[in-house]
This record gives structure tokens, C-alpha cells and sequence, in this order.
């Protein structure tokens, strides 16, 4: 099985870690930064508590902590807006 998933992997262009683990890494985080919540994403995996899930897969760069919070912060939504004009 990780034989076939490093052929097709590497056919795909793929450059990181080709395990199962990493597909199921790259699907809790799709999911995640796609709107699912933790909570459900842990029932998939069948763990019985969410801090294993949050322990073990929703770890972010900081790019990605960035994006996010500039995608769902209120404040970002600021930007141009009246708080921006009255420092401009």
C-alpha cells in the first residue's frame, strides 16, 4: 500500500511525505480550513477526545494562522472601512 502511494505520489509531482498518515494530515486540515469544526473532524477519526485531534492535527504555520485571521477577523474587515479612513 505505501509502495502504491509513493508511485502515484511521485507521478503526481508530489514532494512531501507520501504515507497514509500524511493524506489523513492534509484531509483534517482541508476540512478544517474549509469550515468543518474540530469537533466533527475528531468523530471522523474516531478519537474519543478532541484535544488528540487538536494535538495532533490542527497545528498551523504561520502563514496559515495569518490568512485565517485576516480571512475571519473583524477587525481586517476594517481595512478601508471608517476606522481606516479617520487614521488615514
Amino acid at each position: 500500500m505505501i509502495l502504491m502511494l509513493r508511485r502515484v505520489g511521485k507521478r503526481a509531482g508530489v514532494s512531501s511525505s507520501v504515507n497514509p498518515h500524511a493524506f489523513q494530515h492534509a484531509f483534517v486540515g482541508e476540512f478544517i480550513l474549509n469550515g468543518g469544526d474540530i469537533g466533527t473532524v475528531s468523530q471522523i477519526l474516531g478519537h474519543t477526545q478532541i484535544t488528540v485531534t487538536k494535538q495532533f492535527y490542527a497545528v498551523w504555520s504561520m502563514e496559515e494562522l495569518k490568512r485565517e485571521h485576516d480571512r475571519f477577523s473583524p477587525v481586517s474587515r476594517l481595512k478601508g472601512g471608517a476606522a481606516a479612513k479617520r487614521r488615514g
